[in-house]
């Protein structure tokens, strides 16, 4: 018998015996009574024993962390983003569906008007921007996406037919993306802004030196005319900086996509570009390539001990905008609570709130703490609008979130 099948085995095992126990559930960080909050995090001292220790979430066979299994119900939501129609991923069941089409409703707010169908020009010198996530030419997040899409979805009816693209448009852009593939080949890739700040042994917490957000820097980033917000330190280099292969993307764009050299499009390729982007095939691979986010943001939830929904659309929201936390985050955090073990649940969330603004940059600090707490207290003001995400989407803020590791 196979090692893989063995263990496939005992995990099924495991699980009908999780599913017939009740007393087997894992509630993740079960409320407690309420206290005050010292907000003195400079005075810490060590625990006595490794209670709080992380310990990582099981490996498949390729060395990637796997997806939670969700045992708690789906959460009701209204759901502002048309999921009607799309593909999964497979790692997903319905109740892990919910929660991550909840966490884009309510973040993909935050960066954009337009839901799917966000794009935004070359004012940040990364071409153009395009969907939920804002995926871009400029640091080639985007065209793995449309490599995917372009290359297996064609149909009798023409190609471009099943993205929603007429044919002279969809031979064009994946023209770009062909030419991108064979320059990838030839080129170094572009450095990712957190290569070197990535956690050790498993750990989703990232090393304490350097940066890990564009906000956690002091510099005069451009302000994306979609969201409102600063561009990611990422997206704001100069072309100069940009890798060979994305530097060939934008200037095709650039040449091909606008009137004017990268401020307005051409009315044809904004209306294609936007309805592929709205297509159930692009909508799908967002969902796909979104899973890193979930998956991160649940190791965040387990890490931390957190337990209801809220606290999973923070964590998700924190791996969105600020990339996650650094390491002595969590060390400060698990400190605290040694001292406080009976800290309350809206304690400890406004507590990683303040121990993660203290890497943000002075200039950002209100903007980040504004949309945290908006999350954090389902309403708040964030950009000058105000929010009442509860009854915007519907959902219980505090329902269980229970998860199997």
């Amino acid at each position: 018998m196979s090692k893989k099948l063995i263990r496939s085995l005992l995990a099924i095992c495991l699980f009908m015996t999780v599913s017939c126990s009740q007393s087997s559930l894992h509630a993740l960080g079960a409320n407690d009574s309420d206290t005050s909050n010292d907000s003195d995090t400079s005075k810490l001292t060590p625990p006595e024993d490794d209670d709080s220790e992380f310990h990582p979430p099981p490996e498949d066979d390729e060395g990637n962390q796997s997806t939670p299994v969700i045992i708690s119900p789906a959460p009701n939501f209204c759901s502002k983003l048309d999921l009607a129609g799309v593909t999964w991923p497979i790692e997903l069941a319905s109740a892990g569906q919910a929660h991550l089409a909840l966490a884009l409703n309510i973040s993909g707010s935050f960066e954009g008007r337009s839901g799917w169908a966000n794009l935004s020009n070359n004012f940040d010198g990364m071409g153009f921007s395009i969907g939920l996530l804002q995926q871009n030419l400029g640091m080639g997040s985007l065209q793995p996406l449309l490599k995917e899409l372009l290359n297996e979805f064609i149909t009798t009816k023409g190609q471009g037919a099943n993205v929603n693209m007429d044919e002279a448009h969809y031979v064009a852009l994946k023209a770009m993306v062909s030419q991108w593939n064979k320059d990838q080949a030839a080129k170094a890739a572009a450095t990712s802004f957190n290569s070197e700040s990535k956690g050790v042994d498993g750990s989703p917490f990232l090393n304490d030196d350097g940066n890990i957000s564009q906000y956690d820097a002091d510099y005069d980033a451009p302000v994306s005319e979609v969201s409102n917000e600063i561009v990611p330190l990422t997206d704001a280099l100069s072309t100069k900086s940009i890798a060979s292969a994305n530097k060939n993307s934008v200037n095709w764009a650039l040449k091909n996509v606008f009137r004017d050299g990268g401020k307005t499009f051409k009315s044809d390729w904004a209306d294609n570009l936007t309805n592929m982007a709205q297509s159930k095939l692009y909508v799908s691979l967002q969902l796909k390539y979104a899973m890193k986010l979930y998956n991160q943001a649940f190791r965040y939830f387990q890490s931390f001990k957190l337990s209801t929904l809220s606290h999973f659309l923070l964590m998700f929201d924190f791996v969105v905008q600020n990339g996650g936390f650094k390491q002595r985050v969590f060390d400060d955090y698990a400190l605290k609570l040694k001292q406080q073990p009976n800290m309350s649940d809206q304690d400890k969330v406004l507590l990683i709130l303040k121990l993660r603004l203290r890497d943000v940059s002075a200039r950002w600090q209100n903007d980040v703490s504004a949309r945290k707490k908006t999350i954090i207290f389902s309403e708040g003001t964030v950009h000058g609008a105000k929010r009442d995400l509860k009854s915007e989407y519907c959902y219980n803020p505090s329902s269980p979130v229970l998860t199997q590791p």
